[in-house]
């Protein structure tokens, strides 16, 4: 993870756990990133670099306000007041990871030759979860 990536994350957590909202804006960035994942147009327009701050800043708050927690919204503001929008998605997925960590879930990747049925996996999933003593999540 990148300095400045690290900085913003970190930034995002402590202004959530101030208004004590961490759940909430977890619950958005995980939100956020489908939607940036999905929309091929507003992920290019984040990342324009010729889209002034302020347009960019309506345009979210236009999209999101009311829908997301006011320092979700705030942070995004800063994001693009600063230029920093572009590493938004590597932001999104460094904050989705510490919520997991402060949480104590853990991520477990499965590779096999054949595709897992939905029992096996929970069977693992419950086997994981014995052995490591913390909530797994597969990723097959």
């Amino acid at each position: 993870m990148s300095g400045v990536v690290e900085r913003y994350t970190g930034a995002l957590a402590d202004a959530a756990e101030e208004r004590g909202a961490l759940d909430q804006v977890a619950s958005d960035a995980e939100g956020l990133a489908e939607l940036l994942s999905s929309s091929v147009d507003l992920r290019s327009f984040v990342e324009d670099p010729f889209a002034l701050p302020a347009e960019k800043q309506a345009v979210l708050r236009q999209i999101l306000d009311g829908k997301v927690h006011e320092v979700t919204l705030n942070f995004l503001a800063l994001l693009c007041e600063k230029r920093r929008e572009r590493v938004l998605p590597d932001i999104l997925a460094a904050f989705a990871t510490l919520m997991d960590k402060k949480r104590g879930i853990v991520t477990a990747s499965v590779s096999s030759a054949q595709e897992l049925t939905d029992e096996q996996c929970v069977q693992l999933t419950e086997r994981l979860e014995k052995f490591s003593g913390k909530q797994v999540r597969l990723e097959t």
